[in-house]
């Protein structure tokens, strides 16, 4: 199996405003944390990726479901996180549909905030520790551990599927990990 890695991710200066979507795998992640360390936003939602998790709200305003079925009405939130998320859909085209669905959910010019991992080679065990600054003395450890096809994936296979709905405005590209901030484009929805 896979070797761990470390990644550190600096998340104190984070500031959103409106209603947050927040994609993401499993559990109440690091954007709740960094955004939950100043101020709560509107609405912040998390969806499970997980196929077989059944939608369900609880009293933090977290939603669980299928993040391709997103259950929203069209035009619902200003700004989408996903916080090392994308990694575990294995599927371009299940990732294109996610997009899209994100995109639907998004207001006009809403603004898309993607941190996510770089694998270059046809690893199949991932093992990452994310170390994450909350604020100027908090920090959570994140710890990725999962199988996932063979194959590459990062900035690369995410900027094409992110330009067919949003323009990029960010893009950033470490050894093992890469964000994008992109809006929504104007003549979707």
């Amino acid at each position: 199996m896979g070797k761990t890695s470390e990644i550190t991710i600096d998340l104190s200066y984070l500031s959103l405003e409106g209603n947050v979507l927040d994609i993401g795998y499993q559990g109440k992640g690091a954007i709740y944390r960094a955004l939950t360390e100043r101020s709560v936003p509107d609405f912040l939602l998390e969806t499970a990726a997980a196929l077989d998790t059944k939608l369900e709200a609880d009293d933090f305003n977290w939603v669980y479901g299928h993040p391709n079925s997103l259950p929203f009405e069209d035009k619902s939130f200003d700004v989408m996180t996903s916080f090392f998320a994308f990694a575990y859909i294995d599927r371009n085209r299940s990732r294109m549909k996610l997009i899209r669905e994100i995109a639907r959910t998004l207001k006009n010019e809403g603004k898309i905030l993607i941190w996510d991992l770089n694998i270059k080679d046809l690893t199949i065990s991932i093992k990452k520790n994310i170390n994450v600054k909350l604020s100027e003395d908090r920090y959570v450890d994140i710890n990725m551990d999962f199988l996932r096809w063979p194959g590459n994936f990062g900035a690369d296979t995410m900027l094409p599927v992110v330009e067919r709905y949003f323009v990029i405005k960010d893009k950033y590209e470490f050894d093992d990990y890469f964000y994008i901030e992109a809006y929504k484009k104007d003549d979707f929805n």
